[in-house]
């Protein structure tokens, strides 16, 4: 599995698979993305939004033919190894505290921001924001 920035072309299959999963795609930006490339072609994706003072992971998606496999979690390590600290918004807290990531009680006003947006949740349950630092 590569990962790297995704391509002009690629990024647009980014844009394309995050709408149909119906992701978080508020003001993307090709250079937020890292991706994951199996031999065949674009297999999962993570942005990462430069919020204020801290990192939110802000969308993470797998291509349903990769999904079981490791591709989510690699993209998950993958920034865990790059930053000290990450932040998020999700409705599937479960997946997410399996690397280390603790529910917040004192939620950034940009994070609240999205916690607050029905929109965004309708549908997907609860949104609950946590957050994982580097031990």
């Amino acid at each position: 599995m590569e990962v790297r920035q995704p391509t002009n072309e690629e990024f647009e299959q980014v844009k394309i698979a995050a709408n149909r999963m119906k992701l978080d795609t508020t003001n993307v930006r090709q250079e937020q993305f890292v991706c994951a490339f199996s031999d065949c072609g674009l297999a999962g994706f993570v942005r990462i939004n430069a919020v204020d003072d801290f990192k939110e992971l802000a969308t993470l998606g797998v291509l349903k033919e990769y999904r079981k496999n490791g591709v989510g979690e690699f993209l998950v390590k993958n920034l865990q190894s790059n930053y000290s600290e990450l932040h998020l918004v999700t409705v599937i807290p479960k997946y997410f505290k399996q690397f280390g990531f603790e529910p917040m009680s004192n939620v950034p006003d940009e994070l609240m921001k999205k916690f607050d947006n029905a929109a965004l949740w309708h549908g997907y349950g609860n949104p609950v924001v946590m957050k994982w630092e580097k031990s």
